[in-house]
């Protein structure tokens, strides 16, 4: 979807209407206020099955489904080590995780192993190569792309009921 800013649109769209944090109820709806009191407790609002205990029902996990693969790594593991590399079915990939802003990045590695490049957060190295991250891929030497990802971040009680048969990481 194409980006454009408001006066712009409201040019091109003069019915648009915009929803307004006037809703005539007493809820406060800024964001991250409709919800906070859920996110900061243990429980869950709703009845869930929760079959594996390894990890706490709300903690968070990345979860990656590609072709017929599927697993999960609990953020606990980046807390100590931001770079983690992993496979996924027969596939070699690299994440890259923020426990604090609850934030992961799957690459494949095509066999490379990554660390931290010390001098940057945006970059890694594997052997003596420097490579940038970036949204789309790790760019390294010759302009070598190793594509992202495409993972989420969910809480374990939905992540082990959805994906059933996932292997799961948790240490």
């Amino acid at each position: 979807m194409p980006r454009t800013i408001w006066k712009k649109w409201l040019d091109r769209n003069p019915d648009t209407r915009v929803l307004s944090l006037e809703t005539g109820y007493s809820r406060d709806y800024r964001p991250g206020r409709p919800y906070a009191s859920y996110f900061k407790s243990p429980d869950l609002m709703f009845p869930a099955l929760v079959n594996d205990d390894r990890l706490a029902a709300k903690d968070y996990v990345f979860a990656l489904r590609l072709e017929n693969e599927e697993k999960a790594w609990s953020l606990g593991l980046f807390e100590h080590q931001p770079v983690l590399n992993d496979t996924i079915g027969v596939r070699d990939i690299v994440l890259i995780g923020d426990p604090e802003t609850r934030t992961v990045r799957a690459y494949s590695s095509n066999g490379l192993v990554f660390t931290p490049d010390g001098n940057s957060p945006a970059m890694l190295r594997s052997g003596n190569d420097t490579w940038q991250i970036t949204e789309d891929a790790l760019v390294g030497p010759d302009d070598r792309r190793l594509d992202r990802l495409p993972g989420h971040i969910a809480y374990w009680f939905a992540c082990q009921n959805y994906l059933l048969d996932a292997e799961t990481r948790v240490n």
